[in-house]
């Protein structure tokens, strides 16, 4: 069933509709969640169960203008966001399971060790770049998706990518 019909589904008292909801979505949030709060399940699980009680608080004034998976990762990103800076500014850290590298790499310590730099490296970039790059190369969002997330232009998402992989490339580097 599509969206906009689970949602109105949902709000004319299907529970079953909100439970299709949470099925669909509630992987993929746990999953962003999982990698932004540096492979810290508890948190992701907790920082996940908020973004659905945002959802269900804010569901009747939802005007359908996004996807309804683009507007629970925006949301889970904001409620990680509130989370970091609650924690003092604390860095995204970012964890093995963010990159996978090719497995054409010849050599398996140099591949390790290239890994490890890159993991490094993503953790040390800014949020909305870390986020940016994990959304487009690892979720596969698209620039429109990943705008509506952080709240920018599709040209702001284009230059944070941009960004995002020079700022790898030097870190990788050094």
């Amino acid at each position: 069933m599509e969206d906009r019909k689970l949602l109105k589904e949902y709000l004319n008292g299907n529970e079953k509709a909100f439970e299709m909801i949470l099925n669909k979505y509630e992987r993929q949030t746990i999953k962003l969640l999982y990698r932004l709060s540096g492979g810290n399940r508890e948190l992701a699980m907790d920082l996940c169960q908020e973004t659905f009680l945002r959802f269900i608080k804010a569901a009747r004034d939802l005007r359908g203008e996004s996807g309804l998976g683009t507007w629970l990762y925006r949301v889970a990103y904001n409620i990680f966001v509130d989370y970091i800076r609650k924690k003092e500014n604390e860095k995204v850290e970012l964890t093995e399971n963010t990159l996978s590298i090719s497995s054409k790499v010849e050599n398996r310590l140099e591949q390790k060790e290239r890994k490890e730099r890159i993991l490094c490296s993503i953790s040390k970039l800014p949020k909305d770049q870390a986020v940016a790059i994990y959304l487009f190369y690892f979720d596969g969002a698209s620039l429109k998706e990943i705008s509506k997330v952080l709240n920018c232009t599709e040209g702001k998402v284009k230059t944070l990518l941009f960004r995002g992989r020079e700022n790898l490339r030097k870190l990788v580097r050094d």
